[in-house]
């Protein structure tokens, strides 16, 4: 009985950890290719309208700042959907599991 529950509970255990690592690289990934977009951009407004211009370095640093916070904002509502949807998930394979062990539990103390 104890080597059934150590099967159930690592069954169980095994979908949560695998979305967290993927979605984890993903934003790191996204957010090299930000910074670098946004070394590149820098370079050519500093080139074409001068170094020493503050106005335009203050704009380009709102920009990215809200720009950030857009993305942040999307990863986080998409992160709450997939949690919700790996929670439903693993909810049902709990079920189906427990059910399926009643079952058998039934039948072994039927017999």
């Amino acid at each position: 009985m104890k080597k059934l529950v150590l099967i159930v509970a690592a069954i169980l255990a095994a979908p949560i950890g695998a979305t967290g690592d993927w979605v984890q690289d993903n934003m790191r990934w996204q957010e090299q290719q930000q910074q670098i977009q946004n070394r590149q951009q820098e370079r050519v407004l500093g080139y074409s309208y001068g170094a020493d211009n503050e106005s335009i370095r203050k704009r380009v640093a709102s920009e990215k700042a809200q720009a950030k916070r857009k993305r942040l904002d999307a990863a986080l509502k998409e992160l709450e959907i997939e949690s919700s949807a790996v929670e439903d998930q693993y909810n049902a394979e709990k079920q189906r599991v427990i059910e399926k062990y009643t079952r058998i539990l039934e039948s072994i103390n039927a017999e």
